[in-house]
């Protein structure tokens, strides 16, 4: 029966871990945002809305107060529900019922 393979007791190299992370971190904030967008039919009513998804740098703050280079990238999402009218039902302020 064959041993099971040992893992590396060599100590890993910090900076290749470091760089092949931030080209991996530069590699997706440099993606431009995706969008979508559709519309939604409620009873009468109809909604357009955009969908959009990007990669977000995350940045620490620096000693000095200055931004440092970007460590980590966050993806987030938005959407937005554009209304091209919208109707209020309105009536007196006096009632004379």
């Amino acid at each position: 029966m064959a041993d099971a393979p040992q893992a590396s007791t060599e100590p890993k190299n910090d900076k290749d871990t470091d760089k092949k992370m931030r080209e991996r971190v530069d590699k997706l904030i440099a993606q431009a945002a995706s969008e979508s967008s559709g519309s939604l039919k409620l009873g009468r009513r109809s909604l357009d809305y955009t969908v959009s998804a990007a990669f977000m740098p995350v940045v620490a703050e620096g000693f000095s107060g200055t931004l440092g280079e970007p460590e980590a990238a966050v993806m987030a999402t938005s959407v937005i529900v554009w209304a091209k009218s919208v109707r209020v039902a309105s009536r007196a302020a006096t009632d004379a019922s």
